[in-house]
């Protein structure tokens, strides 16, 4: 995973709020349209999100 995933994360002093930043560079470029497709769909984000989370944990 060296170079294709970034990210920064930080506590923010309140109970129910994280921050996260995350940059993943592509191999193919992703539409827009399809990124907040998914994003909007929680259940679907969250799933999708271990996913390429698992995949990339061992893809190397």
């Amino acid at each position: 995973m060296n170079r294709k995933l970034t990210d920064m994360a930080f506590c923010v002093s309140t109970p129910i709020v994280s921050i996260v930043d995350l940059t993943c560079y592509l191999e193919k470029a992703a539409k827009s349209d399809d990124t907040k497709n998914v994003y909007d769909n929680e259940y679907s984000y969250r799933n999708r999100l271990d996913d390429v989370m698992t995949y990339l944990a061992f893809k190397e």
